[in-house]
């Protein structure tokens, strides 16, 4: 019951504006596929879990909660958070060329550093 009344609670808080600084809590806000590539694709090995959603979509809203309460969840390996705001300018493009619309928002996707050439997978 005490952790039903605290998601509650953050369910209640409004989502980042759309504009919002770069990070948010440790999120890093991905902003093009150049910025994708850079930061997740190319960047530390660590693994990253990216959001894709829409400030205004009432699924998204739903799922913040969620969100933040996997992001302070101690994980076994450092897991890094990156999120997509398809309103936000180049937004859409980015998630539409990641395959990120076909599911529907709000959406999240792994990426993972395999050992063929230090590139990384989805999941």
């Amino acid at each position: 019951a005490p952790n039903d009344a605290r998601l509650q609670a953050a369910s209640a808080r409004t989502p980042p504006a759309v504009g919002a600084p770069l990070r948010r809590r440790g999120v890093v806000r991905l902003a093009s596929h150049g910025h994708f590539l850079r930061t997740v694709m190319h960047g530390d090995s660590n693994p990253w879990l990216v959001e894709f959603f829409d400030p205004k979509c009432g699924s998204c809203q739903a799922f913040a909660p969620v969100w933040r309460e996997l992001q302070a969840r101690p994980w076994p390996v450092p897991l890094r958070f990156a999120a997509v705001d398809v309103s936000a300018p180049g937004g859409m493009a980015l998630a539409e060329r990641l395959g990120a619309l076909e599911g529907g928002l709000p959406h999240v996707k792994l990426y993972l550093r395999t050992a063929r050439a230090g590139r990384r997978a989805e999941s």
